[in-house]
């Protein structure tokens, strides 16, 4: 697959790169995003996945120690359990 991929990758066309010619690019995306603000549901929307990132940032280190202390899970079932969650994320 790394072969094909880097194969792909150099029949691909590289356009020169060019400056880019709008300038105050941070002023203006800073003003589209106190405008979607206003939103009700943008608003709602942006602070539960802020939210629940934050949850998740904060509870992940503790899910080994539960496994391993609490579920009494063997290190090679805690691996499989691990392996599991990223394949299933991956093919979803």
């Amino acid at each position: 697959g790394r072969f094909t991929s880097a194969w792909l990758l150099l029949q691909m066309h590289d356009p020169e790169p060019r400056l880019a010619k709008a300038s105050g690019v941070f002023k203006q995306t800073f003003g589209n995003f106190r405008e979607a603000w206003k939103d009700k549901t943008f608003r709602h929307y942006s602070l539960f996945v802020a939210g629940m990132q934050c949850m998740v940032a904060i509870s992940a280190p503790f899910f080994a120690v539960y496994m391993l202390e609490e579920l009494h899970f063997t290190y090679f079932e805690f691996v499989l359990s691990s392996v599991a969650s990223i394949f299933t994320q991956f093919i979803t």
